[in-house]
């Protein structure tokens, strides 16, 4: 699997928070115009793809634990 560089994991963040595909490429640093394009090429990557559901689950298992304090506190 090859190593992916820091503008490639900076996607990978932005994406699994945004689900944004041209969003995300603008803020690792690609212009609009052609953000998408770059974006989607990217997602065709098996280690991109990967990056990205595992910080999507780290995000979700971070709510899901920010709620769970927030109801403890309450009690």
């Amino acid at each position: 699997m090859k190593k992916l560089s820091d503008k490639e994991k900076m996607f990978c963040y932005f994406y699994a928070v945004t689900n944004n595909l041209k969003q995300s490429a603008v803020k690792c640093g690609h212009i609009a115009k052609n953000a998408e394009r770059w974006g989607a090429k990217q997602l065709e990557r098996k280690e991109i793809r990967h990056l990205i559901k595992k910080l999507k689950q780290d995000i979700q298992k971070e709510n899901l634990e920010s709620l769970a304090e927030a109801g403890l506190k309450k009690i």
